[in-house]
């Protein structure tokens, strides 16, 4: 039942850092996608669009890089931002 309800989930990320005893059956991986967005180079900086449309354009990155592993979901799953 749980396996079928991540299989529905658009980006199937746990950004839990502690798992229950026999929770984790096996590991395939390490998945990290990083990126740099420089902000002078758009042309509205209040634009959520265009943020949005970047932060998805990453969780599909790392989405289809746990795939590739064969792995189902992502444990441990986060997001970071620094602003220089």
């Amino acid at each position: 039942m749980f396996k079928e309800n991540l299989d529905m989930l658009e980006y199937p990320f746990l950004t839990m850092s502690k798992y229950p005893p026999g929770f984790i059956l096996r590991v395939g991986g390490t998945v990290r996608a990083n990126s740099v967005k420089l902000l002078e180079r758009m042309t509205n900086l209040e634009e959520p669009e265009s943020r949005d449309a970047w932060w998805t354009e990453l969780r599909l990155e790392v989405r289809s890089h746990s795939r590739a592993l064969a792995c189902n979901v992502v444990l441990g799953y986060s997001e970071h931002t620094a602003i220089w």
